[in-house]
């Protein structure tokens, strides 16, 4: 349950940390479940009078041009194939087992294998316990 207490405690230990960005945290409602804050003065979008951007704290963030893009494609598939290759290896190729650990049915384990280019042989059948770490 959520008490005005216990959320006046939270909003105090990060107020220090708000503030120090030039922004603050105000308690708006509390209820049985959930309770409503305001956050003010986080905004990196507004604007001076004269119409530049306000700098924060730290420093502006960087131009998008610097940036480097990256793929959210290509990173998901990366981690997808991460994981079932962790399951196989865990599993010693079992795809009913693998597919428990991975908590997907056994034909979506499949359609996802066939999807990221692995196959059972292409995964190496280690004698991995079945209670072995999730890779990182």
């Amino acid at each position: 349950m959520v008490t005005s207490d216990r959320v006046e405690a939270v909003i105090e230990r990060i107020r220090p940390l708000l503030q120090a960005e030039g922004a603050d945290i105000e308690l708006l409602q509390v209820e049985k479940h959930a309770a409503q804050v305001r956050v003010t003065g986080l905004c990196s979008c507004a604007s001076r009078t004269n119409g530049e951007p306000i700098a924060r704290a730290q420093g502006a963030p960087p131009e998008l041009s610097t940036l480097t893009p990256i793929s959210l494609d290509d990173r998901l598939l990366e981690v997808e194939r991460s994981l079932i290759a962790w399951a196989l290896a865990a599993s010693r190729g079992n795809k009913s087992r693998a597919a428990a650990l991975l908590r997907v049915k056994r034909s979506t384990l499949g359609d996802r294998i066939r999807h990221c280019g692995l196959e059972p042989s292409t995964v190496a059948r280690k004698e991995t316990p079945v209670d072995a770490t999730v890779p990182a």
